[in-house]
This record gives C-alpha cells, structure tokens and sequence, in this order.
C-alpha cells in the first residue's frame, strides 16, 4: 500500500474509532474501497456505472446515480469518502457541495484527487482520453485499460479541484481541515527511477516550477489528499 495512503488510515483510525456504527458514503465508490472504517461502518456506494457497483463486493447498498445531481437525504452520512473521482466530473463543484449537504454535524469528507497543478494534471487535463488508455496499457501495463468500464475514463481535471480551490470550499463551507497532504504518485516516482532523462527533466520542470512561484508549487506533487471536517450543531 502507499504510505501516504497509510498515513491516512492511521489519521482516520484517530478521527473516527473503528468500533463506532457509522454510515459511509463512497462517492464514486467504483469497484474498489481504499481505508478501512471497521466491522460496524455500513457502506453506501453511489456510481454512475452499474458495472463497477456490481463488482464491489462491501457495499451494504449500491445507488446508480450522477454524484453531482444525486440528492442525497440531508444530514444523513457520519463520513463521504470520494477518491479519484471529482476529476472525472464536469461540474466537481455541484458534487462537493451536494456531499457536504449529505453529511451530518461534526461529519467527515475525504478527498483524494489528482493535482491539476502539477505536470502530470496539467497534462491529463489537456490531452485526450486515447492518449491515457495507450499510457495506461504501454506504461502501466493495464491491458483492460478502456475496455469493459475499466478505466482511465474521461478526465476533465477542472481547476475548482486544484488544493487552493478545495481550500477555498473548505472556508467557504466552513469546514475544518483536518489533514491534507500533497505527495508524487508512486506511477510517476517509478517512471523516474527507470528513466535518468525522465528524472532530469522532471527534476529541473519542479525546481523552474518553485522559481516562478516562489516556492508555493511543487510541479512533481501529482496528488492530493484532504481530510476536512463540517462543524457541528453547537459551532
């Protein structure tokens, strides 16, 4: 497992002990669950593929929906989780606020997102879906890569996810940030570990990078996670 998805169940397993009934909302749940929220948390999954809902095997309940249109009941989730996702989603903004919404007082929303602010997002952003699915299956070697609902999918990687925008959300809603940490994926990290010429040009495209912004952005921390937290009732 990355370690930065490690570091991130053990700031969840802080946050919300693992013995406590919870309902889980998966936003974009896809087939696959990425933390561990214990035996008594009860998973709801809401994607728009019926493909992907069927071959997820945790899910108590499985909504096939758009999360940005979705209405969710008020108040109704203790966490929303929603990893990888909001990239793929022509109005990010609409899904974000219509999960805040869902979540109860005190509730917990879990992002994870690529940075559209780094070389890797800005080149998914502008290059086409035929040119992810040839890196998918050439580079990663995924050869289902954009057959059968096997992803990449369409990738809009709209600025409103960016980490200064999602900071934004969170002052806008009022949310606490509990935890965000910027890292490179590990995809990228073994692509510069085989490749000398790669390392160098995205060794030098990161230090330009810090130049021009005077040390506010890292071009080579390709993804995002943040943890943010809704106030209660009393607050």
């Amino acid at each position: 497992m990355v370690k930065e998805i490690t570091d991130l169940q053990n700031v969840l397993n802080d946050l919300l002990p693992r013995d406590a009934e919870r309902t889980i909302l998966e936003a974009g749940c896809g087939s696959a669950t990425y933390i561990n929220f214990g035996s008594k948390a009860r998973l709801v999954g809401i994607d728009i593929s019926k493909k992907q809902l069927e071959r997820n095997p945790v899910l108590a309940e499985k909504i096939q929906g758009d999360l940005e249109t979705y209405q969710f009941p008020a108040e109704s989730f203790d966490v929303a989780i929603c990893w990888e996702v909001l990239e793929h989603l022509s109005r990010p903004r609409q899904a974000l606020d219509n999960m805040v919404r869902c979540l109860r007082p005190g509730g917990y929303l879990i992002l994870a997102v690529p940075n559209v602010c780094s070389i890797k997002g800005l080149m998914a952003k502008f290059t086409p879906l035929a040119f992810h699915v040839w890196v998918y299956k050439h580079v990663w070697h995924f050869q289902q890569a954009g057959e059968d609902d096997h992803g990449p999918f369409r990738t809009y990687l709209r600025f409103a996810i960016s980490p200064a925008a999602l900071r934004k959300f969170a002052r806008q809603w009022g949310l606490y940030i509990q935890y965000w940490r910027l890292y490179e994926s590990p995809e990228q990290l073994r692509v510069r570990k085989k490749s000398r010429i790669m390392d160098a040009m995205l060794g030098l495209a990161g230090a330009m990078g810090k130049i021009f912004t005077f040390g506010r952005m890292d071009l080579n921390q390709t993804e995002c996670i943040f943890v943010m937290q809704k106030k209660t009732s009393s607050t």
